[in-house]
């Protein structure tokens, strides 16, 4: 008798189980596919939903400084690593997203195929920063397009095809998802920073940008020359944080160069270098999490910590 019942109440425990993911399937469905479709018998490796972010699209050939072209869209970001069957090749993979787009009336904003799209290092850890799409370049294709508009706001897709060393072949799709607005703190004035820095001895320069080796969003950082020149002696550590799908050592060097970009920018304007320092942190900070310090750069007064 006790052995029915336990067995009873498991049974009923397995079919409550298997309702509650059946749900969870039907409400979490990856949003890529609800635009469009994965490749046949494809896999998911990975995938992530940020609601808030600033995006850049490539739309041209990598460079040293990164892509030749990009358009930069606020909005919803999901990103979803797809593993493809081995019997297939780049090429096929590479034809079926190319005829689904184009046969949905998408527009082509810019395609390449192998060494003509640049380094694929650079794809895998600059533009995507994901090393397992790291493989030769001639065996590479990338897609970029936009939805056709139709009264609305435009979407923007790209699909990444890598076949790596170990033969193992990934497509690694992007879409982004424009808002009107991008909720963020507001920008900070001059006389807010200066406040900041010397009353709370620290504050964040708001959404900064980076591209390779520059900085694209740049008032911010004219702000903060504007307060170094009115206040000459204010000495600052420069500290950028980063939280990515890296390992600790690669985010904090990256956060390093971004640091000392700043840092550069600073003393190209004429601020004494023998006041600034730079330090890459990474993720090492209790508040440092998804878009709250995708771009985030602190500005720290240096006599707190001496």
């Amino acid at each position: 008798m006790i052995r029915l019942l336990r067995y009873k109440v498991l049974k009923l425990l397995s079919a409550s189980v298997l309702l509650i993911q059946a749900n969870l399937a039907g409400a979490q469905q990856n949003p890529v596919e609800e635009l469009i479709d994965a490749f046949p018998n494809s896999s998911i490796v990975s995938s992530s939903v940020t609601p808030n972010t600033i995006h850049q699209v490539a739309l041209g050939i990598l460079q040293n400084d990164g892509p030749e072209a990009v358009r930069r869209v606020t909005g919803v970001l999901s990103k979803t690593l797809y593993e493809i069957p081995s019997e297939y090749s780049g090429e096929d993979v590479y034809r079926f997203f190319q005829n689904q787009f184009e046969g949905n009336s998408f527009e082509l904003l810019f395609n390449c195929v192998g060494r003509s799209c640049g380094s694929s290092s650079g794809w895998a850890n600059d533009v995507f920063k994901n090393r397992i799409l790291y493989g030769p370049v001639q065996n590479q294709f990338y897609l970029a397009y936009q939805t056709s508009a139709g009264g609305g706001t435009s979407s923007y897709v790209t699909v990444y095809i890598i076949t790596r060393g170990n033969r193992r072949l990934y497509a690694y799709v992007e879409i982004t998802e424009p808002t009107d607005t991008l909720q963020s703190f507001p920008t900070t004035n001059q006389r807010n920073l200066a406040q900041e820095i010397t009353e709370k001895g620290f504050s964040t320069l708001r959404d900064i940008q980076f591209q390779g080796n520059e900085v694209i969003e740049s008032d911010q950082i004219d702000t903060l020359i504007a307060v170094l020149n009115e206040n000459p002696l204010l000495e600052i550590y420069i500290v950028s944080h980063l939280a990515d799908d890296m390992s600790l050592s690669e985010l904090q060097e990256r956060t390093q160069k971004r640091a000392e970009i700043i840092m550069r920018r600073l003393i190209e304007s004429g601020i004494s270098s023998s006041r600034l320092s730079s330090h890459g942190v990474g993720p090492l900070a209790p508040s440092c999490v998804s878009t709250a310090c995708q771009n985030r750069i602190d500005i720290v007064r240096r006599q707190l910590l001496d």
